[in-house]
């Protein structure tokens, strides 16, 4: 008697609110200007050029052409200077993968990341080119495209990763206890966000709570909403219009220069220095 087949496999479930969330997209040609230095951005980019000419320099000396055959995925917290030798067609997306340990990603270490172009397709990418020049930046189409990439670059990447170095990314799916106070953390990370609260939405104790969610994490809950409230920080310098005082005030610090002191401490830079690395925005005709 022939075997029935599965017809209803189970890929996923929803225990884990795991997303990347794109910042901006675009395309532009990058030429002698491009030098951008000792970038440490608490977001991801991904890169794919059209030729071969750009570059980047690591904090350890090391420099990484940045082959067109691939698509390049540069991790938050990787220190780097950009450069190149002509002009060259550039993809760039920034993003930020929200519900994975900011430890568990240090861990693992930050180091660009080749992918092979054809996996991703180079014609998504020239796809995203052609939206990027006659589109504005908030385009359905050129967004959709932009997520439909960092996607599948971080599903491949992730792919390559060991079980021990996925489990210790893993937030809310590791540890689904956790997920209401990630939730909230997340949805309003400039409140008031003390382990008394966060704990009672998880239904532990405090002392509990925290030893758990330093184990799932890496990071205490202070640590971690620290994290967040600097890396939207960073966005809103980045992308943004507002005052510091303003972006201060958004990300939930009420002093200023209590705010700069740690930004400052956690990012080598001021906030005035940090907004002075605006990303390019996309060309139009």
């Amino acid at each position: 008697m022939p075997a029935t087949p599965q017809l209803h496999r189970r890929w996923f479930t929803s225990a884990g609110d795991v997303h990347l969330r794109v910042l901006v997209a675009g395309w532009c040609t990058i030429g002698a200007w491009w030098r951008e230095r000792h970038v440490n951005q608490p977001f991801w980019r991904l890169y794919a050029n059209d030729a071969p000419g750009a570059a980047i320099e690591l904090a350890d000396g090391t420099v990484v052409p940045l082959d067109p055959d691939y698509v390049w995925l540069l991790p938050a917290g990787l220190t780097f200077t950009s450069r190149t030798t002509k002009e060259v067609g550039h993809v760039w997306i920034h993003f930020d993968p929200v519900g994975l340990s900011p430890g568990g990603l240090r861990a693992i270490g930050a180091r660009p990341i080749p992918l092979n172009a054809d996996v991703l397709s180079g014609q998504s990418c020239l796809a995203l080119r052609e939206a990027a020049t006659v589109n504005v930046i908030n385009d359905v189409e050129l967004r959709c495209l932009a997520k439909s990439l960092v996607y599948l670059g971080f599903s491949r990447w992730w792919r390559g990763l060991d079980l021990a170095a996925s489990n210790r990314l893993l937030l809310a799916t590791s540890d689904p206890v956790l997920a209401p106070a990630l939730r909230r953390i997340d949805s309003d990370v400039a409140a008031p966000l003390y382990n008394q609260a966060l704990a009672r939405a998880c239904q532990l104790s405090i002392s509990t709570f925290v030893r758990r969610f330093h184990a799932a994490i890496g990071l205490s809950p202070a640590q971690y909403v620290l994290e967040r409230r600097i890396a939207l920080a960073a966005e809103l310098l980045l992308l943004g219009e507002l005052s510091i005082e303003a972006v201060a005030e958004e990300v939930g610090f009420s002093d200023r220069f209590y705010f700069s002191r740690v930004f400052t401490k956690r990012m080598q830079c001021t906030p005035a220095a940090y907004r002075d690395y605006r990303p390019i925005r996309p060309v139009t005709p």
